[in-house]
């Protein structure tokens, strides 16, 4: 309870000092429990917390798992195919990929009816994988040699190193048959892909694969 100023007047100079200390005290705090009250009750500030949280734990990561030629039952030729591998908790939305020359998108004449991520509406789900043709094979072959000027076209994949199964191959046309000894090249193609995260975020990963090439002198 407050005293009246006539009171007020005949306290001594310590109880003034201590009505005066008690009342700065009760001040602050009333101060500190209405700051508590506003940071808990803010609805914004929580939910601005928990997009971001959200954003950076359910990111996506998308990776490239394989590099092959396979042959899709929607289509009467062979195509490049990309296994993307989703590596995160969260899922990777509106995926897309395509071949790049310093880097503008190639535009290839032959379409695979098995290709989901034209539409714009691929997804990949949290460690989950999908397969991607990319371009037809003679199309490739053909780009291939554009760039090389070879036409000995051997095969694709993730690593610049000529695989095992290849090289053997070679060795049976060469090396075996008298022919003499071989070259090989592994031509680098460029790769970007797309994907969007839950909460709205973007991602572009420029990467490639290599192209084998039989480049032994006629």
């Amino acid at each position: 309870m407050f005293p009246k100023y006539s009171q007020y007047k005949k306290w001594t100079l310590p109880s003034k000092y201590s009505f005066w200390g008690w009342l700065l005290g009760i001040l602050g705090i009333s101060l500190a429990i209405l700051g508590i009250g506003l940071t808990i009750h803010n609805p914004f500030a929580d939910k601005d917390i928990h997009q971001e949280i959200a954003k950076e734990e359910y990111k996506p990561e998308v990776n490239v798992k394989l590099v092959e030629i396979t042959k899709w039952i929607t289509d009467d030729s062979a195509f490049l195919t990309i296994e993307f591998e989703n590596v995160s908790r969260g899922p990777a939305l509106e995926f897309s990929a395509m071949i790049v020359n310093n880097g503008e998108p190639v535009d290839f004449d032959v379409v695979s009816r098995s290709d989901f991520s034209r539409s714009g509406t691929l997804r990949i789900g949290s460690n989950k994988t999908a397969s991607i043709p990319i371009v037809e094979i003679n199309e490739l072959k053909r780009y291939v040699s554009s760039k090389t000027h070879y036409e000995n076209f051997l095969g694709v994949g993730k690593e610049s190193s000529i695989p095992e199964s290849i090289q053997k191959e070679l060795d049976k046309k060469y090396v075996r048959s008298g022919n003499g000894g071989y070259q090989t090249s592994s031509q680098p193609i460029y790769l970007n892909y797309y994907y969007k995260g839950i909460g709205g975020t973007e991602h572009k990963i420029e990467t490639g694969f290599y192209a084998y090439l039989d480049v032994t002198p006629k």
